[in-house]
């Protein structure tokens, strides 16, 4: 079966870890919020938790400015921070699963639209034994 989301917020890549100046590494603010939002609008759909292999298929959609007439969205953010803050939105101890090592298969895009959205695709594997 596969769960389909649409997240009506404008895509954000993760920015790396902050050192404080006690040395300690931590999360930006902006990092944690999105990754909060994101979370929120998954758990209001109510789910299917999910426990094995799965599969992600993701479309990072931005609003097109005006100034812009190419199809394709070649500019930052690149699409793996984009693809690792909603992978971290989509999972924790009650999210969509627990930890992103059963995620076998991912495919991201990002593309303009008329407003800002995350679309995401996510389907669990059939767990298959070799013979």
């Amino acid at each position: 079966m596969v769960q389909y989301f649409e997240i009506p917020v404008a895509p954000k890549a993760k920015q790396r870890p902050r050192l404080a100046r006690s040395g300690k590494a931590y999360t930006p603010k902006q990092t944690k919020f999105a990754e909060h939002v994101i979370r929120n609008y998954i758990r209001r759909q109510n789910p299917t938790k999910l426990e094995g292999p799965i599969s992600i298929t993701a479309e990072f959609i931005f609003k097109r400015p005006k100034s812009v007439t190419r199809n394709f969205h070649t500019v930052k953010p690149d699409v793996d921070n984009l693809l690792k803050l909603l992978l971290d939105g989509l999972q924790d101890k009650f999210g969509l699963f627990e930890d992103d090592k059963n995620i076998i298969h991912v495919a991201a895009r990002k593309s303009y639209g008329d407003s800002d959205l995350i679309k995401v695709w996510i389907k669990e594997m059939e767990a298959n034994l070799v013979e």
